[in-house]
């Protein structure tokens, strides 16, 4: 097969899991499976860590002294941004989970 990416990897990743499976088994395929997942989801998590290391070297301090108020918030926000992103992500997985089972015909064993 071809695996050049034309627009978007993913359908070629898609494809790399279902050869895993047919060659290694479901458990390793749910793992290469989750490591997609989970690499596709920690892009939105990097460009937000990335924007608050570039405000800190904008204003040359690790906490920003002369605004620590606002830091202080913007870090609270960043921490509740991180739960609601953990908590999102791993909901999706659930869901991508099932849909894997239920694609290679494992509904008795979930």
């Amino acid at each position: 097969r071809d695996y050049i990416c034309s627009g978007s990897c993913y359908g070629a990743w898609t494809e790399r899991v279902d050869d895993l499976r047919d060659y290694y088994g479901e458990a390793t395929a749910f793992y290469f499976s989750f490591l997609i997942h989970y690499s596709k989801w920690l892009i939105s998590l990097a460009i937000m860590g990335t924007l608050w290391f570039a405000a800190q070297i904008y204003y040359g301090d690790i906490m920003i002294q002369e605004h620590s108020k606002i830091a202080a918030a913007i870090i609270v926000g960043l921490v509740c941004l991180g739960i609601i992103w953990s908590t999102a992500m791993l909901e999706t997985w659930y869901r991508k989970e099932n849909e894997l089972v239920y694609e290679w015909g494992m509904m008795r064993y979930s």
